[in-house]
């Protein structure tokens, strides 16, 4: 079961004074092959590194499953484009052992294509 499971895209904080309503910021689960991906959105993003999304996977092993245990985290992360780029963000990979991995540019700002590109991680092609 995912980690977000049965939170609404509606997302509220709770403060001190009641609930207040984020702006920008969402959250949904879709699962797939035994993976949970939990994607958050945030708010458009201004300055290098800020996310558009955030992805939390998480595999568990179950009891005699020959697959192992994953827990991975992944940005679609604002960038200011070079004139020879034409990529908005780039899709990175922040690594258990604190390693910020840059996976490639990005011109489609989504959630489809970003999860997309999760699964294309997760799930490569096998070779020819």
């Amino acid at each position: 079961m995912s980690a977000f499971a049965g939170v609404s895209p509606s997302l509220c904080f709770i403060t001190n004074l009641g609930h207040t309503p984020p702006r920008g910021y969402g959250a949904f689960s879709t699962t797939g092959d035994s993976v949970s991906i939990s994607i958050i959105t945030f708010p458009e993003p201004g300055a290098m590194t800020e996310p558009f999304f955030v992805a939390a996977v998480f595999r568990p092993a179950g009891p005699g499953s020959e697959l192992e245990e994953i827990a991975r985290w992944f940005a679609l992360e604002y960038t200011i484009a070079a004139p020879q780029m034409d990529a908005k963000a780039f899709f990175c990979e922040w690594t258990s052992d604190c390693k910020h991995l840059n996976r490639g540019q990005h011109t489609e700002i989504t959630h489809e294509a970003f999860v997309a590109a999760v699964r294309a991680v997760l799930e490569p092609e096998p070779d020819p």
